[in-house]
C-alpha cells in the first residue's frame, strides 16, 4: 500500500533527521549558544550536518528548520538549490569559510525539538488509519519520542553545565601541593625504589587522572576519544534500510539513495561520514 510505504519513509527520514540534528546541536551548543561564536572549522562541520539534514527533509521543511540555527552573516548553506546533487554538495563542502562566526544566544526552540514535533505529528496522522497503527500501539511510539526529547535535554545539560570552579581549583591545588611536598619527605634511607620510582608513578597516575577528567568533561565533540555519534548514525541508516528490506517494502527502500562526498576529510578525523542517506524526491 502506498500510504503505508509513505508512512515508513517519513518515519525513517524524520528519525535520522533528529539524530543528525542532535549531532549538529552538540557542535554549536556550547561555543555558539552560550559563548556567542563558533570557529570556521566548526562551521564547516555544521554545514556538513545541514547538508545531511537537507537530504532527509523537503525544501520547505529545511528552510523552516534552518532558521533554528541562528548563525549571523552566513550565506545560505544550500545556496537555495531545489535538489541536492553531487556537484552541489562538493561545491558547498569545499567553499572557503571565515575564521569565526557569531551566533544568536537568545533562547529559542532548538532544531531537534522541531523535528521531534514533526515526528509526533506523523505518528498521530496515521493512527487508526487502515494502513496505520491502532491507538493502543501509537502511545508506545509517542513514549519513544518523549524519551528522545529527554535525551536531547540531558545532552544539552551535560554540555552547558560548567564544572564548579572551586572544585577544579581544589583538585589542582592538592595535586600541586602533593608534587611539591613529596620530595621534602624523601630520605636516602628509603632507597631508589621507594624514594624515586614509587613517587614518580604516583605523580604520573594523578596527572593522568586529571587529564582524563578534563577530556571526558564533554564527550560529544569530534576528538578520537569522544563518542562516535556520526558512526552510530551511519549504522542506523544501514539498519533502517535492512528493516525496510525485511518487511518487503521495496517502494519505501527505493525512496532513498546514498550520496557520496569524495575527498572530504575535516579535521583529519576518519570518522567524519563521507556517505549519507538522502531522499530521491527532495
Amino acid at each position: 500500500d502506498i500510504h503505508a510505504s509513505m508512512a515508513r519513509v517519513n518515519a525513517v527520514r524524520l528519525t535520522l533527521a533528529f539524530l543528525v540534528s542532535l549531532k549538529l546541536h552538540t557542535r554549536i551548543c556550547h561555543d555558539g549558544y552560550q559563548l556567542g561564536s563558533i570557529s570556521g572549522e566548526v562551521k564547516r562541520l555544521i554545514d556538513l550536518d545541514r547538508l545531511r539534514l537537507r537530504g532527509l527533509v523537503t525544501r520547505s521543511e529545511f528552510e523552516e528548520l534552518n532558521e533554528l540555527v541562528p548563525i549571523f552573516n552566513e550565506p545560505h548553506v544550500t545556496k537555495g538549490v531545489a535538489v541536492l546533487t553531487i556537484d552541489t554538495i562538493e561545491d558547498i563542502v569545499e567553499q572557503v569559510v571565515d575564521d569565526e562566526y557569531e551566533v544568536d544566544t537568545a533562547p529559542d526552540m532548538r532544531q531537534p525539538n522541531a523535528i521531534l514535533m514533526l515526528l509526533r505529528l506523523e505518528i498521530t496522522k496515521h493512527t487508526n488509519e487502515p494502513h496505520g497503527l491502532r491507538d493502543r500501539f501509537s502511545k508506545d511510539l509517542m513514549e519513544v519520542c518523549n524519551q528522545m526529547s529527554f535525551l536531547f535535554e540531558e545532552v544539552t545539560m551535560a554540555i552547558t553545565t560548567p564544572i564548579p570552579f572551586p572544585y577544579v581549583h581544589l583538585c589542582k591545588l592538592m595535586l600541586a601541593t602533593f608534587m611539591l611536598t613529596t620530595p621534602l619527605t624523601i630520605t636516602q634511607d628509603m632507597g631508589f625504589f621507594s624514594g624515586v620510582i614509587l613517587p614518580t608513578c604516583v605523580c604520573w597516575s594523578l596527572l593522568g587522572i586529571d587529564a582524563i577528567a578534563s577530556e571526558l568533561a564533554d564527550p560529544f565533540g569530534d576528538d578520537p576519544n569522544d563518542l562516535d555519534v556520526t558512526g552510530a548514525i551511519s549504522a542506523l541508516e544501514d539498519e533502517c534500510m535492512k528493516f525496510l528490506d525485511l518487511c518487503g517494502d521495496m517502494r519505501a527502500k527505493n525512496a532513498f539513495t546514498s550520496y557520496h562526498m569524495p575527498g572530504l576529510k575535516v579535521n583529519d578525523d576518519p570518522r567524519v561520514a563521507t556517505e549519507f542517506l538522502c531522499l530521491k524526491s527532495q
